[in-house]
C-alpha cells in the first residue's frame, strides 16, 4: 500500500478522479483569524478497496486545529442555462460540499481521492503571533505504514479589528424543528438553536433573523408556515398586552453565541406590503391566529395592533439596552408595489418615529423617495445605486450567477464565492444578506427535503441556493462554502484593518495589480490570484501594524 497526500488551499476543489496539484507548505494569517486548508488523500498499490486510517495532529497549537473531512453530494441542477466559466462543473453528479465530523480514524480509498479540511483557530481567539508546525501524520495500521504531512503556519502580530461588514443569512427555526424533531422555543430547541448561531457567527455572520412573529417568506397566498413566534399576544376586552420573556431569551442566546445584530422579521407580507404576516394571539382564553393574508395591511385592525405593539417594543428594547435591532417591511418589492409599500413605510414611522429600515430590493426608487434608509440590493441591480447611496447593502440570488457576479452555489468555484468581501469593502458597503442559512424546503416550502440526498430541493433550486449548512447531530454540520463564505468577510475585515494603516488609495492600488477594473463582475479565474490578493494583504499589514 502507498498513501499519497497533497497539501492545498481552502479554494482548491478536489474530485475523486482529480486532484490539483500540491502548494507550498507555508501559510500565513492574522492572530484572531480562521484559516484553513485542505489535505488530499488517496492510496495506491493495495489489493483492497479500501483500508482505515488513523489520524494524529501534533503541533504547538494543536488545540486550535479542528479537522473534518470533506463528503460529496447529489446535485441533478448544478447551473442555470444562463452560466459563464466560473463554475467547478456543470454537469449533474456528486459535489464536494458538507464538511462532516472526523473520528481518530477514517476510510482511504484505492485510487479514489478525499480531503481533510483542516481549521486553525476556529473559536477566532487570540494565538501568539510566530511561526509553528502543524503536523498530521496518517498511520494505515494494516499495511504498518505512516504519512506524515507537515505545514508551517506563519501568524502574523495584528488582529482583525471587530467585523464592520454586518452579515445575516436568514435563519429558518421550523427548518430546524423539523430536521431535529423538536417544538420551536421548547427546552429541546435552544441548544440546537445556539449550535446553529454559533456556526453562523464562525462563517462571518453577525446579525440573525429574528422571529417576532412568524416570518412571512416564501409562503404561497394563503397559505402559512409552523407557528414560530417569539412574542406573546394576549387581547384582552379589546386591549392587547405583550409577553417578551421568549425574545430576551432569543437575544441573550444570540449575544452569547456571538451575534451583535438582529432584524426584526416582515412587519407585512413579502413581495409587496399588501397584508399583515401571522400573528397568534390567545383572545379572552383561546389561542388561535387573529392576522393573517385575509388581513389588509393598511386596515384599521392591524394598524392599532401595531401601535400597541410597536410602542411596547420600543419599551422593551429600551429597558434590554438592546439598539442593533433593524426592521424590514416586506422583501423584495417591485415598483409596481411602491404605493402599498409607501403606505406600510409611513405608518411604521408614525408610530416609531425615525427607524432604521432595511429590505432586499432592486429598483432605486424605493431608496430615492426615503422609503427604504439601507437598501439591500441584488448585484444584478446594484450598479443603479453606486455612487448614490452612502448606506448600501447588497444581495445576490441564484439567478446572478453569472457574468462574473459572486455566488455560492455548490457548482461555483471557491474564489467565486470569496470574492464577495473584497467587492463589498470596494464598493463601501455595510452589510450582506442572504436568505438561505438552512432552507431545507421546497418552493413556497412545500415540505422538507434531505439536503443530504437532495440539495437542490427536489430539482426546485439549482444546488445550494437556499442553504449554507446541513442538520447534524444536535446542530449544523457545516458546508466548505460557509467556511469560504466566512474567509470572504475576514478578506473585508483585513482590507478595512490595512486601510486604516495606509490609507485607501493604497488598498486599491493592490487590488490594481490582479485586476484591472474591479467590479461586481469581477470573478478571480483561480485560486491562486485570490490567495496571492491576500497575501500581498497580509505582507502590508506586517510590514505597517
Amino acid at each position: 500500500m502507498k498513501l499519497e497526500t497533497r497539501i492545498l488551499s481552502s479554494l482548491d476543489t478536489v474530485w475523486p478522479d482529480s486532484c490539483p496539484e500540491a502548494r507550498e507548505p507555508h501559510f500565513t494569517f492574522l492572530r484572531n483569524e480562521r484559516f484553513s486548508f485542505q489535505v488530499a488523500f488517496r492510496m495506491t498499490d493495495h489489493g483492497d478497496n479500501a483500508a482505515n486510517v488513523n489520524l494524529e495532529v501534533e503541533s504547538p497549537v494543536a488545540g486550535a486545529v479542528t479537522v473534518r473531512i470533506v463528503a460529496s453530494v447529489p446535485v441533478m441542477r448544478p447551473v442555470y442555462n444562463k452560466s459563464d466559466e466560473y463554475y467547478v462543473k456543470k454537469e449533474p453528479g456528486m459535489y464536494p460540499d458538507p464538511l462532516m465530523p472526523l473520528r481518530q480514524r477514517f476510510r482511504v480509498l484505492r485510487d479514489n481521492w478525499r480531503s481533510l479540511w483542516v481549521t486553525v483557530n476556529a473559536d477566532a481567539k487570540k494565538l501568539k503571533a510566530g511561526s509553528y508546525p502543524l503536523i498530521l501524520k496518517l498511520t494505515a495500521p494494516q499495511a504498518n505504514e505512516t504519512r506524515t504531512v507537515t505545514v508551517e503556519l506563519n501568524i502574523i502580530n495584528a488582529l482583525l479589528p471587530e467585523q464592520p461588514l454586518i452579515v445575516t443569512n436568514w435563519m429558518h427555526c421550523d427548518c430546524i424543528c423539523d430536521a431535529h424533531g423538536v417544538k420551536p422555543f421548547s427546552r429541546a430547541f435552544w441548544p440546537i438553536y445556539a449550535n446553529y448561531l454559533r456556526a453562523a457567527a464562525a462563517s462571518g455572520q453577525n446579525m440573525v433573523l429574528t422571529p417576532a412573529f412568524t416570518p412571512p417568506l416564501d409562503t404561497p397566498v394563503g397559505g402559512e408556515r409552523m407557528t414560530c413566534q417569539l412574542v406573546g399576544v394576549t387581547l384582552d376586552k379589546g386591549r392587547y398586552s405583550f409577553d417578551f420573556t421568549l425574545l430576551e431569551k432569543f437575544i441573550k442566546t444570540a449575544l452569547r453565541c456571538g451575534i451583535k445584530y438582529f432584524e426584526h422579521s416582515h412587519l407585512f407580507t413579502q413581495w409587496g406590503a399588501e397584508h399583515a404576516p401571522k400573528v397568534m394571539a390567545t383572545v379572552d382564553g383561546e389561542y388561535r391566529r387573529i392576522f393573517g393574508w385575509e388581513t389588509d395591511a393598511n386596515g384599521g385592525e392591524y394598524r392599532e395592533f401595531l401601535e400597541a405593539y410597536l410602542s411596547a417594543l420600543s419599551v422593551f428594547l429600551k429597558e434590554h439596552s438592546v439598539d442593533t435591532m433593524m426592521f424590514h417591511i416586506s422583501d423584495e418589492p417591485s415598483p409596481k408595489h411602491l404605493e402599498s409599500y409607501a403606505r406600510a413605510k409611513a405608518m411604521i414611522r408614525d408610530i416609531l418615529g425615525p427607524v432604521k429600515v432595511f429590505d432586499a430590493l432592486h429598483a432605486y426608487e424605493f431608496y430615492e423617495r426615503g422609503l427604504v434608509e439601507y437598501p439591500v440590493v441584488g448585484t444584478g441591480s446594484i450598479h443603479n445605486f453606486l455612487g448614490r447611496c452612502d448606506s448600501l447593502w447588497a444581495y445576490y440570488i441564484g439567478t446572478d450567477s453569472h457574468s462574473g457576479k459572486s455566488n455560492r452555489l455548490i457548482s461555483c468555484t471557491s474564489p467565486r464565492n470569496r470574492i464577495l468581501g473584497w467587492q463589498l469593502w470596494k464598493f463601501d458597503c455595510k452589510g450582506f444578506l442572504h436568505w438561505g442559512f438552512n432552507f431545507w424546503y421546497r418552493t413556497l416550502s412545500e415540505g422538507m427535503v434531505d439536503p443530504y440526498l437532495s440539495p437542490d430541493g427536489e430539482c426546485d433550486f439549482i444546488g445550494g441556493t437556499s442553504f449554507l449548512v446541513y442538520p447534524g447531530e444536535g446542530g449544523p454540520n457545516m458546508s466548505l462554502r460557509a467556511v469560504v463564505f466566512g474567509e470572504g468577510v475576514q478578506d473585508n475585515s483585513a482590507l478595512r484593518l490595512l486601510e486604516s494603516l495606509v490609507g485607501r488609495e493604497k488598498v486599491e492600488a493592490i487590488i490594481g495589480e490582479f485586476f484591472e477594473d474591479f467590479s461586481f463582475n469581477s470573478c478571480p479565474d483561480t485560486p491562486d490570484v485570490l490567495l496571492a490578493m491576500r497575501d500581498r494583504v497580509n505582507l502590508e499589514i506586517a510590514k505597517n501594524v
